[in-house]
This record gives C-alpha cells, structure tokens and sequence, in this order.
C-alpha cells in the first residue's frame, strides 16, 4: 500500500461486479475499468418481486472473464426483511442499496427495505483490481 501511495498508482476494479435478477440475468453494481475511489458511493432501487419468503435476497456475482457471459458466484449475499404481505404491483417492495469502495479495497454493500425499513450490510473482499501507472 505504501509503495502505491508513494508511486501515485490508481487501483481499479478488473472484473464486473453483479447482482443476479429474478429472470436470471444480471445487473452490474461495479464496472470494470471503474477506479478505486474510497467513500464513493453508488446507490441503486430493486424490487422485490417474490414478497412471500419475507426477505428479498440479493447475490453477488463476479463475471469470470471480463468481456465473457459467464459469471461465478461470490458466495456474498444481502437478505433484506421484506414484507410478506404486499400483493400488488404497485405497492412492491424496493430495495434501495448503496455501495461504497472503502479504504482497504473493498466493496461494502448495504440495501434497506421501504416496506420494513430493515437494513442489511455485507463487504465483499476479493475484488479483482489492476494498478494505474502514472
């Protein structure tokens, strides 16, 4: 860390970072390319479109080749209360997340839910990142 410091390199991310969806696709939360800038933020909505487990889950998956379809699972995952109750469309539940690259090079994730106000966090340590030189 002192020598990245001392050199001014900038760490970014290498691989894309996702959330799997209810159709089996997948959401990028993380780009590849995107530079390591700690307390940057990015928040996003989800829906909950299953309310009767209670809990809307979201997982975390690492695209295996950058540029490939493939994804790996990160084995990290936000379960975020959810009201079972809610039935109609209009009133689903959303997921608000935000997630912050923190100092040490880590993906801290953090989603509430509108019809609970629940909070449920995790961090996600094993980012692939390259070095900027400049």
């Amino acid at each position: 860390a002192a020598i990245v410091a001392a050199e001014r390199w900038e760490p970014f991310n290498v691989k894309p970072i996702a959330v799997k969806l209810a159709d089996e696709s997948f959401f990028t939360i993380l780009p590849a390319k995107r530079e390591f800038k700690p307390s940057e933020s990015t928040a996003f909505t989800f829906y909950c479109t299953d309310p009767r487990p209670a809990v809307a889950n979201l997982m975390f998956y690492e695209q295996a080749v950058n540029g490939d379809d493939e994804y790996r699972a990160l084995n990290t995952c936000l379960a975020v209360p959810s009201d079972p109750k809610i039935r109609e469309i209009a009133n689903l539940d959303r997921i608000v997340a935000r997630f912050v690259i923190t100092d040490d090079a880590t993906l801290w994730c953090e989603a509430k839910s509108s019809s609970t106000g629940k909070v449920d966090s995790c961090e996600i340590y094993d980012l692939s990142f390259g070095l900027k030189l400049k």
